[in-house]
């Protein structure tokens, strides 16, 4: 939970609700994502905390932390719809990162 909060805490600095990466040593450091500069909001690293949060969620759920659960839930829904709201391109099918909201 701690490492979720992490990244929502150092690693939004627009405040929009959609981390980004503030360094390139993810595990892909030669990553052309990184060519621009940063911060790069990445749709990556956003999908990894969904999916984090959903587990999460489901965690709080089996062992009785009724409080918990629907909040990681409430929270993944919320990433994700941010994501297809600002990194989603409907005419290219794809989701786009951002690097100063610009793909």
């Amino acid at each position: 939970m701690r490492w979720t909060e992490w990244w929502f805490t150092h690693n939004d600095d627009d405040h929009d609700g959609i981390v980004q990466y503030n360094h390139p040593y993810c595990g892909a450091d030669d990553s052309p994502l990184w060519d621009e500069g940063m911060p790069v909001e990445s749709p990556d690293i956003n999908t990894y905390l969904v999916m984090q949060m959903d587990a999460l969620a489901r965690i709080a759920a089996m062992v009785g932390e009724t409080e918990d659960a629907p909040r990681w839930q409430q929270r993944a829904d919320d990433l994700t719809q941010r994501m297809i709201e600002q990194l989603w391109d409907e005419e290219a099918g794809l989701f786009w990162a951002l690097k100063d909201n610009q793909p």
